[in-house]
């Protein structure tokens, strides 16, 4: 048996009922203190949250060359993505 998302048990929330079992599992076998859901605060995240924060990842690097060179191609990689995204054309405007 495979996992399948199955419109007819979609009334019955499967995937949070999952969540929710994988959930209680980690806590009973290895409590943690923090369980972070990654990015998108989608409403299922919020049902198993107490508390909300927001992560964020920092890169400090020595100015040179190739590392200038890396920064630029990623923002220039991000602004294409959110290009994409407003779009949804592939980066081509109709």
């Amino acid at each position: 048996m495979r996992p399948a998302f199955d419109d007819r048990y979609s009334d019955l929330s499967p995937g949070t009922v999952r969540l929710h079992l994988m959930i209680e599992d980690l806590c009973r076998h290895d409590p943690v203190k923090r369980f972070n859901f990654f990015q998108n605060a989608k409403p299922y995240k919020r049902q198993f949250g107490t508390d909300f924060g927001y992560d964020v990842a920092v890169l400090i690097c020595v100015s040179t060359v190739p590392i200038r060179a890396r920064i630029a191609m990623h923002a220039g990689l991000r602004g294409l993505f959110r290009t994409n995204l407003a779009t949804g054309s592939g980066g081509r405007r109709r």
